[in-house]
């Protein structure tokens, strides 16, 4: 199996109360069963993370870590 890199970026920017306020949005493509192995709702708080990557020689790419954040504790 040939999984591919398919990766786009929006930035939206919009007027609120006279101010402008800037979305970033990083899409991308998973396999469905590491999606339905995660279980994460739509709507899933996820923190996003720079990871070091110590067995990586290749200066192109970085590793991202992307930790699922319990919103419950967020009131």
């Amino acid at each position: 199996m040939v999984i591919g890199v398919m990766m786009k970026i929006n930035i939206e920017k919009k007027i609120v109360n006279d101010e402008v306020v800037k979305t970033e949005e990083l899409s991308f493509r998973l396999p469905k069963v590491i999606v339905d192995e995660l279980k994460w709702e739509d709507g899933t708080l996820v923190e996003w993370e720079l990871a070091v990557d110590l067995d990586s020689e290749d200066d192109t790419m970085t590793k991202v870590l992307l930790r699922n954040i319990d919103d419950k504790i967020i009131d």
